[in-house]
């Protein structure tokens, strides 16, 4: 995890280490490429519709996925997903972040498996 993640010290006291929640994907974040030399994770912007297990304060939720195909149905803007999430992310894993300001306060997440809701 990037450096950038230890400066939201006060929404990792607040927030949940494991969290499912349903979601609707307000914002990809920016296209992140291919591991190579270094893994980067894109954070993503969700608006939370639903706590299922664990209990998330905010309104919405920033969440990195593992090499998420942008150009796929269950990536575009609207689409609504239930989330099982951690607040680890991978080994060695920098965060691709334009919501800084954001993530600093709500902090973020990483989502281990999705499924699209209907």
């Amino acid at each position: 995890m990037s450096g950038d993640q230890d400066k939201s010290e006060p929404a990792e006291r607040i927030l949940p280490r494991q969290l499912i929640i349903e979601a609707e994907l307000l914002d990809t974040g920016g296209p992140a490429p291919r591991p190579g030399e270094m893994y980067l994770v894109s954070l993503m912007r969700y608006k939370v519709l639903a706590d299922v297990q664990g209990r998330y304060p905010h309104r919405f939720i920033l969440v990195g996925h593992h090499l998420p195909d942008l150009g796929s149905p269950e990536f575009r803007i609207g689409v609504r997903q239930r989330l099982q999430l951690t607040r680890e992310f991978p080994p060695h894993a920098t965060l691709l972040d334009k919501f800084a300001a954001e993530s600093r306060e709500i902090g973020c997440y990483f989502c281990s498996s999705f499924q699209v809701l209907h």
